[in-house]
């Protein structure tokens, strides 16, 4: 082992170098490598590993990544995620969900594990990872939002909801996106899923439709409507219903 790797430690009763499944250990650590890395690379880091180190104390495997600080920054990052602190990315959803499933799978006990990046303190995550995830509650959502970005290699809006404490980035269909986009700044109504956890807060969704907010004049948006809906009242004009309502 050296001062610049990162370790990655798992205890168990029955988890030593001699004993443990290779094929899983293995795995769940070149698993836990992609996480780290496709993390970074959403930070805008560029990350890679390359060597490998197993000693006993139990089982410790390491690699040495490319940038240290790169590599500290996203495992702090993959920490907090898996403890349920911070959201996932999206970019990096399918590497924390099969790091997970890895976890969750492994033929043995796990009863500890940390990782530790260079001559920093360990970073011990315990319970968060083998407990099962938090139930997260799914949900329709209709009103109105701000948009205030669009964009990223896969199409995503972020938007600010008045009844949200803070912006939040939702998925969205390319062409979808590309529409929503000419909005920029502008509040729309949108039609979306959501995903919160135990606490309320959104931890993920989709856009699925949305509509721009008229400018129009409210009378003729009435016209419009009536015209549409009510053909045999094409000869009652609003402003006649208006004065008939004492609105004129």
């Amino acid at each position: 082992m050296t001062l610049d790797d990162l370790k990655f430690e798992l205890d168990g009763p029955e988890i030593h170098r001699n004993s443990v499944d290779a094929e899983s250990a293995l795995g769940l650590f070149a698993s836990y490598l992609a996480l780290v890395r496709k993390v970074a690379k959403d930070q805008g880091l560029e990350l890679t590993f390359h060597g490998l180190f197993v000693e006993e104390k139990c089982l410790q495997i390491a690699a040495i990544p490319s940038d240290l600080q790169a590599a500290l920054m996203s495992s702090q990052s993959v920490g907090e995620m898996l403890a349920r602190t911070r959201p996932v990315p999206h970019a990096a959803e399918q590497e924390f969900n099969n790091f997970q499933k890895k976890l969750l799978r492994f033929p043995q006990q796990i009863t500890r594990t940390s990782v530790q990046v260079g001559k920093w303190a360990p970073i011990s995550l315990e319970r968060a990872w083998t407990e099962p995830p938090a139930e997260e509650l799914e949900e329709t959502f209709s009103g109105r939002a701000t948009i205030t970005r669009v964009g990223g290699r896969q199409p995503s809006v972020r938007v600010s909801i008045f009844t949200e404490p803070k912006e939040v980035t939702l998925r969205a269909e390319k062409e979808l996106a590309a529409k929503i986009a000419a909005y920029l700044y502008k509040e729309v109504e949108i039609e979306a899923r959501l995903m919160r956890d135990p606490s309320g807060a959104i931890t993920k969704g989709s856009i699925e439709d949305f509509h721009p907010l008229s400018d129009e004049d409210p009378t003729k948006a009435w016209q419009s409507f009536y015209q549409q809906v009510a053909h045999e009242w094409d000869s009652v004009s609003v402003e006649d219903i208006a004065k008939e309502l004492g609105r004129d």
